[in-house]
């Protein structure tokens, strides 16, 4: 029960931020947000729909194969398999503007960000620059706000996509009783409850773990640019940084795969 109530506080403190995801998402890319919405209503529509021509198409060939083969029941037959043809088609399609859409999306996305961070660190007061807490948000801003916002909205619609799916499901079942969409929709919650604990927990880990990703970084500048390569070689300092970044490396390494296994298991 504790980590029940421990997974919706974190919800509903995260819950305030999600507006302005999506409106950080609409201001960088309104036209491919909007194309994006669109495909993913016919995503979301579409698979009803080749379960309602597949049960079309069985029963036909069924009546086909008790009343024997004539035109009138093959062409029964043939109209809603060439309309299921074409939806499938037409998915697949559906299915490729997204990826487009979503590529164009993330990089306008992307561009937009970086130009609120420049924006930010320009006009912040130097004292910020002397603080490890500054740098170590600036430092997930750089690394996380280009890929998190799109990641977010791309999440959110996902689950938009399969819950207009399996109202459309809920609909088509309701003719075989009340009771079955209830069942339908009772056995996706275990599923939910579980990927969103374990969203939770790599988010945590992943604030948890930003100063030694950072050292990592400032390591890896240091053994790798020109400015600072007279003095590692003078003082001999390579093996020691290397040493250091490796060992950060092989934590970091550990603790993401051990969350990997726990989200296997």
């Amino acid at each position: 029960m504790s980590a029940t109530t421990d997974l919706a506080a974190t919800f509903r403190d995260q819950l305030p931020y999600l507006p302005r995801a999506l409106r950080l998402v609409w201001n960088a890319a309104p036209r491919w947000t909007a194309a994006w919405l669109f495909l993913l209503v016919g995503q979301g529509l579409l698979p009803v729909a080749l379960v309602y021509l597949t049960r079309i198409v069985v029963d036909r060939l069924a009546l086909v194969a008790g009343t024997g083969a004539s035109w009138e029941t093959l062409r029964g037959v043939l109209l809603p398999g060439g309309l299921m043809a074409s939806l499938i088609l037409l998915s697949e399609a559906l299915r490729a503007g997204a990826r487009l859409v979503r590529t164009a999306q993330a990089d306008r996305v992307r561009d937009h960000v970086s130009g609120l961070i420049h924006e930010h660190t320009v006009a912040a007061d130097l004292a910020h620059f002397e603080s490890p807490e500054y740098h170590d948000r600036l430092y997930r801003a750089r690394t996380d706000s280009h890929e998190r916002p799109v990641a977010l909205v791309q999440n959110l619609g996902a689950l938009m996509q399969n819950a207009l799916t399996l109202a459309a499901m809920a609909l088509v079942l309701v003719q075989f009783g009340w009771w079955v969409p209830l069942v339908l929709v009772a056995s996706t919650a275990p599923a939910l409850a579980v990927v969103a604990r374990h969203a939770v927990r790599r988010h945590r880990w992943s604030v948890h773990s930003t100063p030694d990703s950072r050292r990592t970084w400032y390591y890896d500048w240091l053994l790798c640019t020109r400015e600072t390569a007279p003095e590692i070689r003078i003082f001999d300092l390579g093996p020691r940084f290397s040493d250091a970044f490796q060992r950060i490396r092989n934590r970091l390494r550990s603790q993401r795969l051990e969350l990997s296994r726990s989200e296997a298991l």
